[in-house]
């Protein structure tokens, strides 16, 4: 009994590791990010990078390997939940990815002029506007259906009206 209560303990303290560690990543990286629009606090890079190194090293010697691949990619992703989206109708889903789109966008064209990658900035540059005439295209089709609704709901009102003038 004593194996698996050891054992459960084990894995608890793992899985709070590797939360740390995606916490602590997720930290510096939004850090960075807000820095490199002319916010955040460059005062706190250092801190949270030696942060990030410490917890990562914790986690290794706990586990005997590095965070996984997927955990840092989880950590660092800005896409919300797919199973979240599925709540919403589809033409508030298409919105979403059209938003999504223009973020990933932004973000290639930051990362690339940080490092002065001119074709991927292109080609950021190119997501993001993709997703800017996508959400224009819906916003157009969205005026188009309420302008319907209108026209198909005065009529009526006209029937009415005359109606009770006649009387």
């Amino acid at each position: 009994m004593e194996i698996v209560a050891s054992s459960s303990d084990d894995e608890r303290a793992r899985r709070r590791a590797l939360d740390d560690a995606g916490s602590a990543l997720a930290t510096l990286a939004a850090n960075l990010m807000r820095i490199s629009r002319g916010a955040g606090k460059p005062a706190d890079v250092a801190v949270q990078a030696a942060e990030v190194v410490i917890i990562v090293r914790e986690y290794e010697a706990l586990t005997g390997h590095g965070v996984p691949v997927g955990a840092v990619s989880d950590a660092l992703s800005v896409r919300p939940a797919y199973e979240w989206t599925m709540q919403f109708p589809d033409d508030e889903r298409e919105r979403i990815r059209a938003t999504e789109q223009m973020i990933a966008g932004a973000l290639q064209v930051a990362a690339s002029r940080l490092v002065g990658q001119k074709t991927q900035e292109r080609a950021g540059d190119d997501e993001l506007y993709r997703g800017v005439s996508r959400l224009r295209e819906l916003q157009e089709e969205l005026r188009r259906q309420r302008q319907a609704a209108t026209r198909a709901a005065k009529p009526k009102a006209d029937k009415v009206s005359r109606r009770i003038q006649k009387k």
